[in-house]
Protein backbone atom coordinates (compact mmCIF):
# COMPACT_ATOMS: atom_id res chain seq x y z
CA UNK A 1 0.00 0.00 0.00
CA UNK A 2 1.64 3.44 -0.75
CA UNK A 3 -0.47 5.56 -0.19
CA UNK A 4 -3.50 6.74 2.41
CA UNK A 5 -6.09 5.90 -0.48
CA UNK A 6 -5.46 2.56 -1.16
CA UNK A 7 -5.20 1.51 2.74
CA UNK A 8 -8.39 3.49 3.30
CA UNK A 9 -10.08 1.07 0.26
CA UNK A 10 -8.38 -2.07 1.65
CA UNK A 11 -10.02 -1.20 5.09
CA UNK A 12 -13.48 -0.54 3.59
CA UNK A 13 -13.11 -4.23 1.11
CA UNK A 14 -11.88 -5.85 4.32
CA UNK A 15 -14.94 -4.92 6.63
CA UNK A 16 -17.74 -5.62 3.42
CA UNK A 17 -21.17 -4.83 3.90
CA UNK A 18 -22.83 -5.41 7.00
CA UNK A 19 -26.53 -5.90 8.05
CA UNK A 20 -27.44 -4.62 11.31
CA UNK A 21 -31.34 -4.46 12.80
CA UNK A 22 -32.12 -1.68 14.92
CA UNK A 23 -35.34 -0.37 16.54
CA UNK A 24 -36.87 3.07 16.19
CA UNK A 25 -39.35 4.73 18.20
CA UNK A 26 -40.02 7.82 16.39
CA UNK A 27 -39.59 9.40 13.04
CA UNK A 28 -37.29 11.76 14.61
CA UNK A 29 -35.02 8.69 15.54
CA UNK A 30 -35.48 7.39 11.71
CA UNK A 31 -34.03 9.99 10.48
CA UNK A 32 -31.23 10.71 12.33
CA UNK A 33 -30.39 6.86 11.60
CA UNK A 34 -30.38 7.45 8.24
CA UNK A 35 -28.60 10.87 7.99
CA UNK A 36 -25.82 9.64 9.78
CA UNK A 37 -25.62 6.90 7.46
CA UNK A 38 -24.93 8.99 5.01
CA UNK A 39 -22.99 11.60 7.02
CA UNK A 40 -20.74 8.26 6.99
CA UNK A 41 -21.13 7.51 4.09
CA UNK A 42 -19.88 10.90 2.76
CA UNK A 43 -17.36 11.14 5.57
CA UNK A 44 -15.53 8.31 3.80
CA UNK A 45 -15.82 9.55 -0.16
CA UNK A 46 -13.91 12.91 1.21
CA UNK A 47 -11.25 10.97 2.87
CA UNK A 48 -10.36 8.37 0.29
CA UNK A 49 -10.44 11.53 -2.33
CA UNK A 50 -8.27 13.99 -0.37
CA UNK A 51 -5.14 14.50 -1.50
CA UNK A 52 -2.13 13.71 0.45
CA UNK A 53 -1.31 16.03 3.82
CA UNK A 54 -4.65 16.90 3.80
CA UNK A 55 -6.66 13.58 4.43
CA UNK A 56 -7.04 14.71 8.31
CA UNK A 57 -7.80 18.22 7.54
CA UNK A 58 -10.64 17.74 4.64
CA UNK A 59 -11.76 15.10 7.03
CA UNK A 60 -12.32 17.33 9.35
CA UNK A 61 -14.07 20.27 7.35
CA UNK A 62 -16.37 17.15 6.34
CA UNK A 63 -17.27 15.81 9.29
CA UNK A 64 -18.01 19.52 10.89
CA UNK A 65 -20.01 20.91 7.81
CA UNK A 66 -22.10 17.13 8.10
CA UNK A 67 -22.51 17.14 12.01
CA UNK A 68 -23.70 20.94 11.81
CA UNK A 69 -26.33 19.67 9.03
CA UNK A 70 -27.42 16.85 11.14
CA UNK A 71 -27.99 18.95 14.27
CA UNK A 72 -29.48 21.14 12.10
CA UNK A 73 -32.35 18.38 10.43
CA UNK A 74 -33.13 17.15 14.25
CA UNK A 75 -33.79 20.50 15.92
CA UNK A 76 -35.85 21.84 12.99
CA UNK A 77 -37.65 18.20 12.87
CA UNK A 78 -37.81 18.45 16.79
CA UNK A 79 -39.22 21.68 17.04
CA UNK A 80 -41.78 21.27 14.61
CA UNK A 81 -42.81 18.67 16.07
CA UNK A 82 -43.52 20.63 19.23
CA UNK A 83 -45.07 23.37 17.91
CA UNK A 84 -47.42 20.80 16.11
CA UNK A 85 -48.32 18.89 19.55
CA UNK A 86 -48.97 22.41 21.07
CA UNK A 87 -51.08 23.40 18.03
CA UNK A 88 -53.12 20.39 18.35
CA UNK A 89 -53.64 20.38 22.33
CA UNK A 90 -54.93 24.11 21.69
CA UNK A 91 -57.51 23.13 18.90
CA UNK A 92 -59.31 20.48 21.40
CA UNK A 93 -59.34 23.14 24.76
CA UNK A 94 -62.30 24.25 25.62
CA UNK A 95 -63.24 27.61 26.18
CA UNK A 96 -64.41 28.67 29.84
CA UNK A 97 -67.55 29.68 30.57
CA UNK A 98 -69.13 32.37 33.16
CA UNK A 99 -70.19 30.73 36.22
CA UNK A 100 -74.19 29.87 36.29
CA UNK A 101 -76.04 32.90 37.87
CA UNK A 102 -73.81 35.79 37.21
CA UNK A 103 -74.15 38.15 34.65
CA UNK A 104 -72.27 41.06 32.84
CA UNK A 105 -74.81 43.74 33.40
CA UNK A 106 -77.64 44.63 35.78
CA UNK A 107 -80.80 43.64 35.27
CA UNK A 108 -83.65 46.08 35.15
CA UNK A 109 -87.04 44.61 37.08
CA UNK A 110 -89.89 47.03 36.58
CA UNK A 111 -89.72 50.83 35.86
Amino acid sequence: MNTIHEAIEAARQAAGPQTITLQVNSPLQRLMVEKALIMAQELEATTAAAPWGQVARQAESEAIAQGRKLTTVALQKVLQEAVDAQEKKRRFEHALAAPCGETKAAIRVGN
